[in-house]
């Protein structure tokens, strides 16, 4: 689990996109940002189960996502820029290992979110293609093997591990 700190931070977090979500009219759903923050909810939700976070506010997004939220949650998913991601690990890659792990983190989100709301097959070819880039850096992300080793030890990855097969490409 996570430092305590960090997860009172993002319960905090979660407790915000739920307040922001509860007070959506039919106006601000013609908005793109409202997508937006229905994935935030999802991947912040997601991360927070995946880190064995039992907790009222997790409790309530469920509640949204199996309500209300369960097709507004299937609107953002199809609409969701998803090639952005692809495009912003190609150019981490030319930067340096830090720069690629943030955009890993992003990718860990989108994952964390499709897992929690059940749209992963929306997420499977932009995986496939993120686990090719990394596989064709040979040794050149060798640096990042240890974070990649601590994150298949975690048990909701092992149990997943289909979806987040990049981290066993950088594990080696």
């Amino acid at each position: 689990m996570q430092s305590r700190e960090a997860v009172e931070e993002l319960l905090e977090q979660l407790e915000e996109l739920l307040e922001e979500v509860g007070s959506l009219d039919e106006e601000d759903l013609d908005e793109p940002e409202t997508y937006d923050t229905f994935l935030e909810l999802a991947g912040v939700a997601g991360l927070l189960v995946r880190k064995g976070v039992d907790d009222e506010l997790v409790d309530r997004a469920a509640e949204w996502r199996d309500g209300d939220g369960a097709e507004l949650l299937r609107e953002a998913w199809e609409a969701a820029e998803l090639s952005d991601v692809e495009i912003a690990l190609e150019e981490a890659l030319d930067e340096d290992d830090e720069a690629v792990l943030a955009v890993l983190d992003d990718v860990d989100e989108l994952v964390d979110g499709a897992l929690w709301c059940g749209q992963t097959a929306a997420l499977r070819p932009l995986l496939a293609q993120v686990a090719e880039l990394l596989g064709d850096q040979g040794s050149a992300l060798s640096g990042l093997a240890p974070t990649a080793r601590k994150a298949i030890e975690e048990p909701f990855v092992l149990r997943h591990k289909a979806l987040y097969a990049y981290w066993w490409v950088l594990a080696g």
